[in-house]
């Protein structure tokens, strides 16, 4: 008998991320992660095989997350972070001794670590004092707070951060440099990272400079635009500082992040838009050429979202970075979200061609090149795979699994079908998506459908493990998930569409969807009928009930419902309503007029309103 989906599967079902290989490609680090019912916390371990033997290694500590394994430059060594003893800080594990040492303990721990390519040093990034000295020590006993907490007092407009908190005005996001033999870090530079970015920074290959993305206006909470600069880390007195410069300086505006090197020193690519920065603008590959001090987009003609944005609940700690060099096929490879997948690509910094390497009906969570040989580790999701790692090689043209089900007991679980669908909407426009069938279909019932509605808006739904969508489906319901405008994966124009007007197109492309859903699909019960979504998708929910009665009922989740108030409480209000509507707390009449409470008074679908109290997006004001 197959295994049926239940909610309590999220404390067994495992994920897999970050694989990173050893210089020689012989060893393969990985992170293994799972829910901690008793803590109700994830729990994190690191995985090491070792294709010459076929012997793995396990780092983990109860109860801790062990994540972003780093091999060194000779394989002996592997950086890695860990929360083992309270805060994430930066471990090292001994290959040879199968020792392990921590090397930080720094009050508001570390959030990314890489290595100098000597492999005597490495860099991390922390908080610190806005004055802190050129030098830190990096193992001294954090400050333990006192039990009697200060009032928090800020005079800045970004104070506090969805899964952060409130933000200390006084500290600042930095980029350090360790030895191994000391403790004492050097800070090197301030830094920024830019939304659905991983890196925000790489080291040159001969270890000469770092390229890091840096605010443009760092003192301008309006201005999220970012830039990559060019760092030098040591030079001689007959140097000058015109060596630390902007590399992407060609453009006033836009964000630049996710650099990677190429082998020989030459090429810097990276991720990025040149427009001022909104989470609308897709991103495109960008190369920059040393010799000539060029900076080119190499992507533009793809007009496809570069990086992840594909609506998942089953992605846990992948850190890898979405754009790196591969030594072995002189490439760089990048992952971008498109028609309903993410797929991973490829371009040549000599011809400049962008090729899709892998596009198969699938979600590629996290990547990484083997060093030697001409084959990548892939971490794979897929609508009936929540997640595996395997390894593709270019030369067999072929794949392996390194990780099949890692959970055995879900190898044969009773996974809901996906179904691409695609409608014309009534303006010329897609509406694409895909139509969930439970695995027991039976053509001659009568199914209810769920319409399930991706948040962003600028997400998208694709082809992936999703828990919350497979139990829907195993409790007997049909699911529709439409990819309307306002979705990654289907071109900028696409993407224009709801800009400045929610509740319009956007609205009748979910309608037109669902009216075509049901003519084309006799099984789907009329009379049956429910809506549901997050974020936006669940200001759309709201939108929805307040415009039309054919739902039976509809769940609201961390919901939008006012935009007045919204502007002034959520962590990004105060910025973003004015860039999706044009419109400010001066201007409350815009604001509300697309505000569903403001026609509470035509509402007769029974609402759920389910809401997080931490949450500091879309803040539980909202549903009270």
């Amino acid at each position: 008998m197959k295994k049926q989906i239940s909610i309590a599967d999220l404390y067994e079902l495992e994920t897999v991320s970050a694989p990173n290989y050893s210089s020689d490609g012989r060893f393969l680090a990985y992170v293994v992660t799972k829910l901690n019912k008793k803590n109700d916390s994830y729990q994190a371990k690191i995985i090491l095989t070792d294709f010459t033997s076929a012997n793995t290694k396990t780092i983990e500590w109860e109860d801790s997350l062990n994540v972003q394994p780093q091999w060194n430059s000779d394989g002996s060594k592997l950086l890695f972070l860990s929360n083992r003893s309270g805060n994430q800080q930066v471990f090292i594990y001994d290959t040879l001794q199968q020792t392990t040492q921590q090397l930080t303990n720094l009050p508001a721990g570390v959030k990314d670590v890489f290595w100098h390519p000597k492999g005597m040093s490495f860099f991390f990034t922390t908080s610190l004092s806005a004055n802190a000295p050129a030098s830190i020590e990096v193992l001294s006993s954090p400050t333990v707070a006192n039990k009697i907490q200060s009032p928090f007092i800020t005079e800045n407009i970004l104070y506090k951060a969805n899964g952060t908190g409130f933000l200390d005005p006084f500290l600042q996001e930095v980029i350090c440099s360790l030895k191994l033999c000391e403790t004492r870090a050097q800070v090197i530079s301030d830094y920024s990272l830019g939304y659905g970015l991983k890196k925000a920074a790489a080291i040159a290959p001969d270890g000469s400079f770092l390229v890091v993305e840096k605010a443009l206006e760092p003192e301008n909470p309006l201005n999220d635009d970012t830039g990559l600069f060019k760092i030098q880390l040591s030079r001689s007195d007959s140097q000058s500082d015109v060596f630390d410069y902007c590399l992407t300086e060609k453009y006033e505006t836009g964000i630049f992040g996710e650099p990677a090197f190429s082998l020989d020193g030459r090429y810097l690519a990276m991720i990025g838009s040149c427009l001022p920065y909104q989470t609308i603008h897709q991103l495109s590959i960008y190369l920059y050429d040393f010799e000539k001090r060029k900076l080119k987009n190499v992507s533009g003609k793809l007009d496809r979202q570069v990086t992840d944005f594909c609506v998942s609940d089953f992605k846990q700690n992948t850190t890898n970075a979405q754009l790196q060099w591969s030594d072995a096929n002189h490439v760089f490879y990048f992952v971008a979200s498109v028609e309903g997948i993410v797929a991973l690509y490829k371009f040549d910094p000599e011809t400049l061609a962008v090729e899709a390497v892998r596009a198969k009906e699938e979600h590629i969570l996290d990547f990484a090149c083997d060093p030697v040989q001409k084959k990548l580790a892939l971490v794979i999701s897929a609508p009936k795979v929540p997640a595996r790692l395997e390894i593709m090689d270019f030369q067999k043209n072929n794949s392996r699994l390194v990780t099949p089900f890692l959970n055995p007991d879900f190898d044969t679980a009773d996974f809901a079908d996906y179904k691409r669908v695609e409608y014309a909407a009534q303006d010329g426009g897609r509406i694409p998506g895909f139509l969930v069938l439970p695995s027991d279909l039976d053509p001659n019932k009568k199914y209810p459908l769920i319409l399930n509605i991706h948040g962003g808006p600028y997400t998208m739904h694709g082809a992936t493990f999703h828990h919350e969508i497979q139990l829907m489906a195993q409790q007997g319901y049909l699911v529709l998930l439409l990819n309307p405008r306002g979705s990654f994966g289907y071109g900028q124009e696409h993407l224009n569409g709801v800009l400045g007007k929610y509740g319009e197109g956007d609205y009748q492309d979910l309608m037109t969807g669902l009216d075509q859903v049901l003519a084309d699909y006799e099984f789907i019960d009329q009379e049956c009928l429910f809506v549901t979504g997050g974020s936006y998708g669940w200001f759309m929910t709201n939108w929805i009930v307040t415009q039309t009665n054919r739902f039976k009922a509809a769940a609201t989740q961390r919901s939008i419902s006012n935009f007045i108030s919204m502007i002034g409480t959520g962590d990004i209000g105060f910025h973003f309503f004015v860039e999706e509507s044009g419109a400010d707390i001066t201007q409350p009449e815009k604001l509300w007029e697309k505000s569903p409470l403001a026609f509470v008074q035509k509402v007769e679908t029974p609402m759920l309103i389910l809401h997080s109290e931490e949450d500091l997006r879309c803040p539980m004001e909202q549903a009270e």
